[in-house]
């Protein structure tokens, strides 16, 4: 197996969301830095998994694969706030398509659903633009009818600073 394989120090996991965690902790445990193309994990337990795998192995770099931070209009937003005073409001709005109920990123047990797939990016670019801890979420989305497997979904984060995005 290539995580065993000591010529190599960097493993990159382009996996189906579900093998993520696993995949990571046995490449952090054999000394090996790790890319994880996100989400990180599916559920609290695979993330737990992963995190303490991460304080045992201190010198290894994990990285998840956020792209959207580093855009370059967002590089553009990021430095026009760079030096702001004041709470930022970020509304983020997304309209990704239709993605059919029968996908494997729709399969919780699998792809862990749209949202915890997808919307990882979101939290991240405005965690981003932001740069301060996060201290409180709230979600809902809309009722299961069969189609859009909770697809659409608010979020409110708030930030230490008083700043909130949220993201639909």
């Amino acid at each position: 197996m290539i995580i065993a394989d000591d010529k190599i120090n960097t493993i990159a996991i382009l996996s189906r969301h579900n093998n993520h965690a696993e995949l990571a902790v046995k490449s952090l445990h054999a000394g090996k830095h790790v890319f994880v193309e996100k989400p990180l994990a599916i559920d609290r337990q695979q993330l737990d998994s992963v995190i303490e795998a991460a304080y045992e192995h201190p010198g290894q770099v994990l990285m998840v694969g956020f792209n959207r931070r580093f855009a370059p209009l967002v590089l553009k937003m990021r430095n026009f706030y760079a030096n702001r005073a004041e709470p930022m409001h970020v509304h983020y709005r997304v309209n990704a398509g239709y993605i059919p109920s029968n996908h494997w990123t729709q399969d919780p047990v699998i792809g862990g659903g749209r949202i915890i797939g997808e919307g990882c990016h979101f939290i991240d670019l405005a965690l981003s633009l932001v740069k301060q801890p996060i201290i409180a979420v709230s979600a809902n989305a809309l009722p299961n009818a069969g189609k859009y497997k909770n697809d659409n979904v608010s979020m409110v984060i708030t930030f230490s600073d008083g700043s909130i995005a949220t993201i639909d």
